[in-house]
């Protein structure tokens, strides 16, 4: 039995998005390390009075980071991004969705005669695809949408970066080590933090979550309605990650091991759980073939040559996506695609 994994689309989105964001974070440090320099003394510190000019830099290279200049993360079509991070998960939606289109199309046109393709190429447009939520328009269970999701992790963000300010300066640490300290804060893949601190071990923390969050969750909306509409799909799996670390919540929701084993029967398509189930999950949906391609590719013909209507599928995968995430989003993965 084959499956329609799209691991790679998914594992390249999250890649992506994760570099956008530590490009974002890293531009913060480099503003908030100018500042604390200019305010230093003579000494090499910070006097204790220039504590709040250095917090309202702070405060401003995260607010750019992660709300823009206008204070919004969108803009007033709540899709076009004001500032990189929010920037940075439009590129990863578009891509984390394309990667499965494009991977159910190709299932399709591999297996597919070409006078049956071009009669699914044909099919008429619906309006909008049943059961997709976007990412801007999802409220998650605290009653939040993205944009409500990005303001609360700079929120978050910021108040965890004051404190280390604030810290810093009343001990007297120079400003070369408090310089540091912040971008080990904002970046501690690069330069880990060896200390506990009261305010936390990683400012990138919340970013991070929020973009493998958005960006899996984009994954397997995209996978289940690839699949609704993708007659060569019977089932949908919930594949555990390969480094999934420990038994949690998706042990009991995962169909596919970290191995790649079969643990349970696949979901039907229409009422499949589909991750992640928590913050950081790395699990993901893939779409089970069930039956042999060939027959169905038959019965496609059958249906072709009786002059029935063809099923709207993904056979076209960028008039599916555009369909998923609007013409905005898609001209923007056009373009990201041109420069990969």
């Amino acid at each position: 039995m084959a499956s329609i994994a799209g691991a790679q689309a998914l594992y390249r989105a999250l890649a992506g998005t994760q570099r956008d964001v530590g490009a974002a974070l890293q531009a913060a440090s480099d503003r908030i390390g100018g500042a604390i320099q200019r305010n230093a003394g003579r000494d090499g510190r910070v006097p204790v009075e220039r504590l709040q000019d250095v917090t309202e830099t702070g405060d401003g290279a995260i607010d750019e980071a992660f709300i823009g200049p206008n204070k919004r993360p969108f803009a007033s079509d709540g899709v076009t991004a004001q500032a990189p991070i929010p920037r940075a998960l439009n590129r990863g939606y578009a891509l984390a969705v394309f990667g499965v289109i494009a991977g159910h199309s190709s299932f399709i046109k591999a297996h597919t005669p070409d006078s049956v393709q071009t009669w699914l190429a044909g099919a008429v447009r619906p309006q909008a695809i049943v059961g997709f939520e976007g990412m801007h328009t999802w409220v998650d269970s605290n009653g939040l949408i993205l944009s409500d999701r990005i303001w609360q992790a700079g929120i978050r963000t910021r108040l965890k970066l004051r404190g280390l300010l604030a810290d810093g300066i009343r001990q007297g640490t120079s400003a070369t080590t408090l310089a540091s300290r912040v971008e080990q804060f904002l970046l501690p893949d690069r330069a880990p933090i060896k200390t506990r601190t009261p305010y936390g071990s990683s400012g990138s923390y919340d970013a991070r979550r929020l973009a493998r969050t958005e960006v899996s969750r984009a994954h397997a909306q995209a996978t289940r309605a690839a699949s609704l509409h993708n007659p060569y799909v019977e089932g949908l799996d919930w594949a555990l990650s390969p480094s999934h670390p420990r038994m949690d919540i998706c042990d009991d929701k995962a169909t596919i091991g970290m191995s790649g084993e079969r643990i349970r029967p696949a979901y039907p398509v229409d009422s499949a759980p589909t991750p992640p189930a928590h913050p950081h999950c790395l699990c993901r949906s893939q779409s089970f073939v069930g039956r042999s391609p060939s027959d169905v590719a038959d019965e496609l013909q059958i249906s072709m040559a009786a002059g029935e209507d063809a099923p709207f599928t993904p056979v076209d995968a960028d008039r599916f996506v555009e369909l998923l995430i609007g013409v905005y989003l898609l001209n923007l993965l056009q373009q990201e695609l041109v420069r990969q």
